[in-house]
């Protein structure tokens, strides 16, 4: 479907790009689904006393439930994931417009 969108577009290999970021984002949310389906079933097992899925995500590093190249993956497709959908997000109030939006991790 990706590609039948994009036919006859450029599309930048940047993750910075708007179009180019579906690309890797994409790719980076199938690898990662394996451990976001660990992580569903630990937190349907109540195995986590936090409540966010990022400090559900810390904790299951700091368990030892996940390994460090798990909890990496998982963060990066996570933040692909956001500015996906963070793509055509406009403050309606532009002049008060808040510049650290996009840093700050809401997953």
């Amino acid at each position: 479907m990706r590609d039948r969108l994009t036919r006859g577009m450029y599309v930048s290999p940047s993750e910075e790009d708007a179009v180019g970021v579906l690309r890797h984002a994409l790719d980076a949310i199938l690898a990662t689904e394996p451990v976001e389906q660990k992580l569903r079933k630990l937190a349907r097992d109540g195995k986590f006393s936090r409540i966010t899925a990022r400090e559900r995500l810390e904790e299951a590093l700091q368990s030892g439930l996940i390994t460090q190249a798990d909890f990496d993956a998982v963060t990066r497709a996570r933040k692909l994931k956001r500015d996906v959908i963070m793509v055509d997000d406009f403050d309606m109030a532009l002049e008060q417009h808040d510049a650290a939006l996009l840093k700050r991790h809401i997953f």
